[in-house]
């Protein structure tokens, strides 16, 4: 007996668009190959966590995998902080 095919929700990562992809074999992960240009390709990752569905209960929802931005190193000067030791005499450049 074939599966009937499940519709689930790709949802992107600002939660404003979406887009309805038939499944026809249970699953929950999707890799998704996106040609970016002629001879260029990405590929995104999907995953539907916990079993999430939408408010109707007939869709699952996938959520994009996005991979973690890249941690700022702490600043190391390469020098420390000038102290001054003694009071520095101050003079007018007037004649």
């Amino acid at each position: 007996m074939p599966r009937r095919p499940e519709p689930v929700l790709l949802v992107e990562r600002d939660f404003l668009e979406f887009r309805v992809v038939m499944l026809t074999l249970p699953v929950d992960v999707i890799l998704e190959r996106v040609h970016v240009s002629d001879t260029a390709m990405t590929t995104r990752l999907w995953r539907c966590t916990n079993g999430e569905r939408d408010e109707t209960r007939t869709c699952r929802i996938f959520r994009e995998v996005l991979t973690p931005s890249p941690v700022e190193a702490p600043e190391a000067p390469v020098y420390d902080e000038l102290v001054i030791k003694r009071t520095l005499p101050l003079r007018s450049h007037e004649s």
